[in-house]
């Protein structure tokens, strides 16, 4: 049950972002590489080092003990698609009139809507991931998007500067890759969130080359919770039916971050 070595896994942040520069691992020393990492939904006390005594994230606490932590901040949106399209772009949600998921307004029936809003992130908005293109990086982005217009089908990542993007591949139903391919595409394990995290190890391991920009979405532990079996039991032996904290499927998420 140990966690992945945190020095070469891919990890994730408490629900905002902590951003990681890999100094020594650079082949250029003024061009870092940078990893910006996202999770989905993870809760304020959702890490040890924020107050959980059921949850095992040591991975994120060592970040957190490392590094900075911001522990008073206000979210100009507390939403999805809002929230990553001011980390693509570094402007406020209000300012690209993105102010609510996508697609939103899924409620027309209700007495109460919000006022009309631009549903996609447009293209002659300049994202952080041209910008470091701009400057030299190979662009990869690992994960979640969601900021895509609907009505224009997917554009993706590839749209946006990204010279290279990975999602769960097709057959995935929530967490879990099909079997068929599963066995298709040789994987070890076809729950997604290792899947994701050893792609990013490979993209990182062929950018020995050149500085990268790697922007690291998983879409854990959003719903629908579904953990790693073998995590599950773990944290099932575990549980104080008492604790705030008590879930062992959740937890297993978790710790897979």
């Amino acid at each position: 049950m140990s966690p992945r070595n945190w020095s070469t896994s891919p990890l994730l942040s408490v629900s905002l972002v902590i951003l990681l520069s890999f100094l020594a691992q650079a082949s250029n020393p003024e061009k870092p590489n940078i990893v910006f990492l996202l999770a989905d939904d993870l809760g304020w006390t959702g890490t040890a080092s924020f107050g959980s005594d059921f949850y095992e994230t040591p991975n994120l606490d060592q970040l957190a003990s490392e590094g900075t932590s911001f522990t008073n901040a206000y979210a100009a949106c507390t939403v999805c698609s809002p929230t990553r399209a001011s980390i693509m772009t570094g402007m406020y949600p209000a300012k690209l009139r993105l102010t609510d998921f996508i697609a939103g307004q899924n409620r027309p029936y209700a007495r109460m809507q919000i006022p009309e809003w631009t549903k996609g992130l447009k293209p002659e908005v300049t994202t952080v991931a041209e910008a470091m293109k701009s400057g030299g990086y190979r662009t990869i982005h690992i994960g979640k998007w969601h900021l895509d217009f609907p009505e224009q089908g997917p554009q993706g990542p590839l749209a946006h500067g990204f010279d290279v993007s990975h999602d769960k591949p097709e057959g995935t139903r929530g967490y879990y890759i099909s079997d068929k391919t599963a066995r298709d595409l040789k994987l070890k394990s076809n729950y997604s969130t290792d899947y994701l995290t050893d792609k990013a190890i490979e993209e990182i391991e062929q950018s020995k080359d050149a500085p990268f920009f790697m922007y690291f979405a998983y879409h854990t532990p959003h719903t629908p919770i579904q953990g790693r079996e073998d995590l599950v039991e773990y944290f099932k032996s575990k549980v104080d039916p008492e604790a705030i904290h008590n879930n062992p499927i959740y937890a297993a998420m978790v710790m897979s971050l």
